[in-house]
């Protein structure tokens, strides 16, 4: 008896995914008929088990296949796309997939798919996460993979096995599509005090409220998913979080990393949620989980002394990472320790260093703020900005937001 295709006969299945599920009859020591559910070696659907056709928290989708020519979706490509645990107590060494002793492996019954058990990767989706836990369950939509996730490529895979699986919980609306891009907020952090301006002009502050106390530092993400800013602030290594930008009590509170690293927030992998990372020294810590567990990227890059930033430089719908070194700009896609793709002097070597979208085309610019005096750019290279403004005073703490961060 097994547990998955993997297991059976290794990395052949990862070339061949017709066969990557295939029919093992295996029903974890229940007393079911091998034709039921349990007994298959497909996974159960996350709405079948969650409620919702979506991948589950602590999940990354990790891979997809499709079926060619679905009645579900009007002759059109039905594509299927796996829910991996994240962050397994394991280490997946060269194989990148591990179950790991905190995942139970289990049909729910008879009429259930196994879920947990199914240690295997397609490896076409969020190739960035070097190392995830066993299928936790199945999403399905006529919707191609890639505009749901930027995180996956258009690489295809075929699997017509599939073609007639289904539950009745998946006829509900389809998912919604990505956001639109917007220009980005700007931003003003004093002793606890916030002052926003919906657009990147000179004038008086547009929202003011008080969220946090003297010596924080101030942080700005879309912490849920909605599209919408949300605001923080890191006490310590203490991250307090909450998803609107007005005072009100925190949504998320923990614990992470050291007093003197310096935080950064991001949509590290593409699934429309800012999370948090550090930098210590020249070392980066990134997380996709905001809670108090271990990163799950890891790499050293630049000098002590760089500046970090942080931003979506080419739109794909992940956040890269780049730092400011006097008046040069470093920036990289790669969340790993290659080297930058984009290097251009700009500003002054004091110059505090933002980054947004400026222009709401879903790639974010930099910018520098002098004295309370803030200068954009769209473009990645030396030439001159293009927007220059006062707003805030010194001493303020500048930062701004948009969907593509």
């Amino acid at each position: 008896m097994v547990g998955s295709a993997l297991t059976v006969a290794g990395p052949t299945y990862v070339l061949r995914p017709t066969k990557a599920y295939a029919a093992v009859c295996s029903c974890l020591g229940r007393s079911c008929d091998c034709g039921s559910l349990c007994c298959d070696g497909y996974t159960e659907f996350c709405c079948a088990i969650y409620g919702q056709n979506s991948c589950p928290p602590n999940t990354v989708l990790a891979g997809w296949w499709k079926v060619d020519n679905s009645h579900f979706c009007n002759g059109s490509a039905r594509y299927y796309m796996d829910c991996n645990k994240q962050s397994p107590n394991c280490g997946c060494g060269s194989s990148g997939v591990c179950r790991g002793s905190d995942t139970v492996c289990q049909c729910r019954s008879c009429g259930n798919r196994k879920d947990g058990c199914t240690t295997f990767r397609y490896g076409n989706c969020n190739n960035q996460i070097a190392c995830v836990g066993p299928i936790m369950c199945r999403v399905v939509t006529c919707t191609k993979p890639w505009e749901l996730d930027p995180g996956c490529s258009t690489v295809s895979r075929t699997d017509n096995n599939t073609r007639y699986h289904h539950r009745p919980c998946l006829d509900g609306p389809p998912p919604p599509p990505p956001l639109q891009p917007a220009p980005a907020d700007i931003m003003a952090f004093q002793d606890g005090v916030w002052r926003f301006r919906r657009t990147q002009s000179e004038g008086p502050p547009e929202v003011e409220f008080s969220y946090g106390q003297p010596g924080d530092v101030p942080l700005m993400g879309d912490w849920n998913g909605d599209g919408t800013v949300g605001i923080g602030v890191r006490r310590g290594r203490t991250f307090i979080l909450r998803n609107e930008a007005s005072a009100g009590a925190p949504d998320h509170i923990f614990d992470w990393g050291r007093a003197d690293d310096i935080p950064l927030v991001g949509d590290w992998n593409g699934n429309g949620r800012d999370t948090v990372g550090l930098k210590r020294g020249r070392t980066w810590f990134l997380k996709n989980r905001l809670d108090g567990s271990p990163h799950e990227i890891q790499f050293d890059w630049g000098r002590d002394t760089d500046l970090p930033v942080t931003g979506d430089w080419n739109g794909n719908g992940r956040t890269g990472v780049g730092i400011k070194r006097g008046r040069m700009w470093y920036l990289k896609n790669r969340l790993d320790a290659t080297a930058h793709e984009i290097e251009f002097a700009w500003g002054r070597d004091t110059d505090v260093p933002v980054t947004g979208d400026w222009n709401g085309n879903g790639r974010t610019g930099v910018g520098i703020v002098r004295d309370a005096r803030w200068y954009l750019k769209n473009e990645l290279d030396p030439s001159p900005h293009h927007s220059e403004f006062s707003f805030g005073q010194p001493g303020d703490t500048f930062l701004a937001w948009d969907q593509t961060r």
